[in-house]
């Protein structure tokens, strides 16, 4: 029986609905990232029947993108997403509102600069200015008795008939179908719903790849006084930048890296750790090496958005480098769906069969093809 949120949180509980019934809904979101659960939230919203798909156990369990921008923050509250918890779980800009240049992490600062605008005179412009809140602390906080969000489910295909998709899962009791009136990709940046559209990415696949390492650690007390979300350690030996994630708990040492030269299993937890210490001040301050893995700069974008009933969105449609990305976006390219003819679908119920939102590539395309191209310009 597939697996709903709660199952994922509890590990015990499952929603009735058989694996060889097929089931017939509104939109199906592949993929539960803040992409795909911002589509469901809208869809709900809207009074549309949707159902996400997630091939991985559950939630996002290590740090990925960090930065929620007003506009992400005003579509949540259209979608009528709890607030509070979400606004309580992110980082006060007081600890993660400068970016520091620092000759190792807790050493001299050489520069700063604030990291975009927290403060509260954007409160004249917006309720929610941008904050900062790792995606694997988001991702739960998306997460609604009111979705229907199947981990462990995997997209394996889509067929279109007539004016439905039909798409086949691969459930953990068996495969089994869906049929819907529109799907869309929320799969990120490796999409198996584009590549087997045959939508091709247009720019750049990497302008440069970093290591990632995700350490625990509290951090308070090496860099004291001046915290900060972004620390660029400029001593030549050592390099790289560290993250923080919360300074008293979680943080990523991101560090150049040549795929070419050596495979990502070169770095084991004695050389990852060798490389963290060797940026800091104080070597001996201490830390847990949590994991490593790889982080590929791109700038680009599907030739295309849309393939029949399918779209795609978030990753899946666009890959940009910060902070070409001004922040995480989630619903990118999702206001045009949301201020579009979806809005209308729901708003008309189902009197009308609604045309296919046929201009979102046209509106769309021409913002993240300027975006692509500062983005390969100031790399």
């Amino acid at each position: 029986m597939p697996d709903s949120a709660s199952a994922a949180e509890t590990g015990s509980e499952t929603r009735n609905e058989s694996t060889d019934v097929d089931v017939d809904v509104d939109v199906v979101i592949v993929g539960a990232g803040p992409t795909g659960l911002t589509a469901a939230h809208l869809c709900h919203r809207l009074g549309l029947t949707a159902i996400v798909l997630e091939q991985r156990e559950g939630p996002q369990r290590a740090p990925a993108a960090h930065a929620v921008n007003a506009r992400t923050f005003e579509i949540w509250r259209q979608a009528g997403v709890a607030m509070q918890p979400i606004l309580d779980a992110a980082l006060r800009p007081d600890e993660a509102g400068m970016v520091r240049w620092v000759v190792k992490l807790g050493g001299e600062v050489v520069g700063s600069l604030p990291y975009e605008r927290q403060g509260d005179e954007m409160l004249a412009i917006t309720p929610t200015p941008l904050r900062n809140l790792s995606q694997h602390r988001l991702e739960p906080l998306l997460l609604s008795p009111d979705l229907d969000v199947r981990y462990r489910h995997a997209w394996s295909g889509a067929t279109e008939v007539g004016d439905r998709v039909v798409v086949e899962v691969a459930g953990p009791d068996g495969p089994y179908t869906v049929t819907a009136r529109y799907l869309l990709a929320a799969d990120g940046a490796a999409s198996a719903v584009r590549r087997a559209a045959a939508i091709e990415m247009v720019g750049p696949r990497a302008i440069q790849s970093f290591l990632m390492i995700h350490i625990r650690a509290d951090f308070t007390a090496l860099v004291g006084n001046e915290p900060g979300v972004l620390f660029f350690v400029v001593d030549p030996a050592s390099g790289g930048t560290f993250i923080s994630h919360g300074r008293d708990r979680e943080w990523v040492y991101m560090h150049p890296w040549d795929p070419d030269g050596e495979p990502i299993e070169a770095f084991d937890d004695a050389r990852c750790r060798a490389m963290v210490q060797a940026a800091m001040a104080d070597p001996e301050t201490p830390f847990d090496v949590v994991q490593a893995s790889s982080w590929h700069m791109s700038a680009q974008i599907a030739e295309r958005y849309r393939n029949g009933r399918s779209f795609l969105v978030g990753d899946a449609a666009h890959r940009f480098r910060p902070p070409a990305a001004s922040a995480s976006t989630p619903v990118s390219p999702m206001p045009t769906t949301w201020s579009g003819r979806w809005r209308r679908y729901g708003t008309a119920g189902r009197r009308r069969r609604p045309s296919t939102p046929t201009r979102r590539s046209a509106s769309r395309s021409p913002s993240s093809t300027a975006t692509r191209a500062w983005s390969t310009r100031s790399s």
